[in-house]
């Protein structure tokens, strides 16, 4: 659209493919004038405007964005310039920023995405009266532009992916470079490292960029999303996701904030603000307070950098002592929790390997200690030992024992058997039944109790068991709220979520309903189909974690096994102590149980019987399948035997068994990038060298079997590595 009465003022180095393509050769090829200013400067910016009356200005977001600034600060009215658009460029322009720009300078503004590799535009939204998509970067400038997924295939519209281009704008490869061009070009198509969707129109909408994609516990969050709702927020002038490292999770969202001037904004604010927007696992966990963000010079925000400013900021834990009775309670509950040897009360959550279900037993467990119920206003402050004892002490609880007291908040006896903690709360749901009660999922009051419910029904549900829970009420049901309707609307997203998420499993599996649970002692279930006979199945032993799961929720194990080849016997260990009490009802020690559950094989004439342990319950399931002669062992992430006596001691005693050949086979899989995981490897495999080690590379996440399950992977995973035994001399 530019032609020859158009005047560009060019404020960018010319060395820049920006600089000299669309503000030099642009305008000159359509005849127009360059005005050339040196690099940017607002103040000449406005000078500029006024001597020389340019038509249009282009710019990075923050270039534009200091623009806004200092028209604002000095008064400025711009809304009648000679400017008849301005151009974003280079980086992505939040939907706020755009809306202020275009209200303060009366010109609307255009939004490209470009690269060097392209020459640079690819796509770019049109001036008026052409249609414009909030969020939009517009529609292809020739290029083709398709969405791929991870194995190079084209996504529909409405996916997202990764950005790829061709065609004659793009370039031919990286001179020299014959790693970097491998990686880049899939046939000839150019992988620009964007992710995004096209919609039906063809329209690009950007959500980042593939290496700075949070991988939170397998969940894929997109800094740019966390951004945009952190800078709905109207005491904010700048946000940037990013990720942060995380013992468990692999990952965890953080990000860094600049409040406008004159405002004042807290962490918890913004987190609640946060909340309200986006799902849960979206929200940073921690926020920190800069002057300004670091950005590269064409503005783009330097995530990497505020990354290692949070860990270079966030002291290493000096074990603070605790200065009272009760910090010195949650330190405990705390390092139990986190199974940690010991904790100070400053150290960070987050950091200390904190996640959304540790939050969940960490909280229960306090509940239980100071006798009531902690309100979910208070749980999002808990980012410390000291602050959560401070929290505690705000709705009147003492700090010196006895800390439970008379209170109209404490915990009814009603309640109780649901919320006595929750490791115990699988048995207290199923004490005096059969089933769990039908609206467990529906009649929650606080976000708490939705996740504890969650975590008890993904324990112990089959499939079909799941099916009815999640339809026992209207997905939009908002009753008995108690006048929190944002925690009503979080409960029903989590809720909404839950559902999605079983649907996409069940939907891909393998006959799922026909899975049936049924008890065989307080902390041991049996799942199996009927109409199959046990002599024709291979029995696998579920030696849970300290989660009372297989690091995945039962029904992803289930969906990932056919019901007419396997039963899953699953335990729990309820002492929390990677089974040194054995599995209550079954046997006290770890010797004792294998004895019984060798019995109860053999009794059922099942035709092979493996061992699957994940996390502490890995080395119990190792020496199980030693002492009982079974098949095979798999153990995923396993902990280090030298961390457990009682369990060091019995794999020692193991190893000769397995040196002699007599021992099962034994697969040792592990997330490789998890130095935990790798050092439990190791360990075992130093006393137990016949195991085999199956690292996956991918992964750093210590949830190894939750991985896979959202690599797509489970199912074969567990087949072929429980059926190793079988294939094995």
């Amino acid at each position: 659209g530019l032609d020859t009465s158009d005047r560009v003022l060019s404020m960018r180095e010319q060395f820049h493919i920006g600089g000299v393509v669309d503000l030099l050769l642009a305008p000159l090829l359509a005849g127009g004038t360059v005005i050339s200013a040196g690099s940017f400067d607002a103040p000449r910016f406005f000078d500029g405007l006024r001597a020389h009356e340019p038509t249009w200005f282009q710019g990075v977001p923050t270039t534009l964005r200091e623009l806004c600034l200092h028209a604002r600060s000095h008064g400025f009215d711009v809304s009648r310039s000679s400017l008849r658009f301005l151009r974003s460029v280079a980086a992505a322009l939040p939907e706020a920023w755009r809306h202020e720009l275009e209200e303060r300078f009366g010109v609307p503004v255009v939004q490209t995405f470009g690269m060097t590799e392209a020459s640079p535009l690819i796509t770019s939204t049109r001036l008026p009266p052409a249609r414009r998509t909030p969020g939009s970067a517009g529609t292809s400038c020739g290029a083709e532009v398709r969405i791929m997924d991870d194995s190079g295939r084209p996504l529909p519209s409405g996916r997202t992916g990764q950005i790829a281009v061709r065609g004659d704008n793009v370039f031919a490869g990286y001179e020299g470079d014959d790693e970097a061009n491998a990686v880049a070009f899939q046939d000839d198509w150019f992988y620009t490292g964007d992710l995004g969707h096209l919609d039906a129109d063809g329209e690009l909408f950007l959500t980042g960029r593939v290496k700075e994609l949070i991988n939170r516990g397998g969940e894929k969050v997109t800094p740019r999303e966390v951004d945009d709702v952190l800078l709905s927020h109207p005491d904010v002038e700048e946000a940037a996701a990013f990720a942060i490292p995380h013992p468990t999770l692999g990952e965890e969202v953080a990000a860094a904030v600049v409040v406008r001037a004159g405002a004042v904004a807290d962490e918890d604010g913004l987190r609640r603000h946060a909340a309200e927007r986006i799902a849960a696992f979206k929200v940073p966990r921690r926020i920190l307070f800069l002057d300004a963000l670091p950005r590269c010079p064409v503005g783009k925000v330097r995530r990497r950098e505020l990354a290692e400013r949070f860990l270079r900021d966030i002291p290493a834990s000096d074990g603070t002592a605790a200065t009272n009775g009760l910090e010195a309670a949650l330190a405990a509950v705390w390092a139990d929790e986190l199974d940690l040897p010991r904790i100070g009360i400053d150290d960070d959550f987050a950091v200390s390997g904190g996640d959304s279900l540790s939050s969940v037993r960490i909280v229960l467990a306090a509940e239980r200690l100071v006798g009531r119920k902690i309100p979910d206003r208070l749980v999002e402050r808990f980012r410390t030992v000291r602050s959560m004892a401070a929290a505690l002490v705000e709705v009147g609880c003492p700090v010196e024992p006895p800390f439970a007291a008379d209170d109209p908040t404490a915990t009814t006896s009603s309640r109780a058997d649901a919320r006595e903690g929750l490791l115990d709360a699988v048995t207290a749901a199923m004490v005096g039944r059969d089933a769990l009660p039908p609206r467990l999922l529906f009649d929650c009051h606080t976000i708490l109790e939705f996740d504890t419910a969650r975590h008890i029904a993904e324990n112990v549900s089959t499939p079909a068991e799941l099916n009815t829970l999640l339809s026992a009420g209207s997905v939009f049901d908002v009753g008995r709220l108690h006048g929190s309707p944002l925690t009503g609307l979080s409960i029903v997203r989590r809720r909404a979520a839950m559902a999605r998420e079983f649907r996409n499993v069940v939907r891909r599996s393998d006959r799922p309903m026909l899975w049936r649970r049924e008890s065989v002692a307080p902390h041991a279930d049996l799942f199996r189909a009927e109409g199959f006979p046990a002599t024709t199945k291979t029995l696998v032993v579920g030696f849970s974690s300290r989660a009372m799961r297989l690091t995945t929720p039962t029904y992803h194990i289930l969906c990932g096994l056919a019901p007419d080849r396997f039963d899953l016997l699953l335990l729990r260990d309820p002492g929390r102590r990677h089974y040194r009490d054995g599995v209550p009802g079954i046997g006290d020690t770890v010797v004792a149980a294998a004895e019984w559950l060798g019995q109860y094989a053999r009794a059922m004439r099942y035709r092979r019987t493996v061992a699957l342990g994940t996390s502490s319950g890995g080395m119990p399931a190792i020496v199980a399948a030693i002492l009982q002669g079974w098949d095979g062992v798999l153990a995923c992430g396993a902990d280090r035997p030298s961390s457990h006596p009682h369990l060091l001691a019995l794999l020692r005693e193991c190893g000769p068994r397995v040196a002699a050949g007599a021992g099962p086979s034994i697969t040792l899989a592990y997330s490789a990038r998890n130095d935990r995981d790798t050092a439990g490897a190791t360990e075992i495999h130093g006393i137990l060298p016949s195991a085999r080690l199956v690292p996956d590379h991918r992964f750093k996440d210590h949830a190894l079997l939750y991985q896979l399950h959202r690599a797509g992977e489970l199912g074969r995973f567990l087949v072929e590595h429980i059926d190793h035994a079988e294939r094995t001399p």
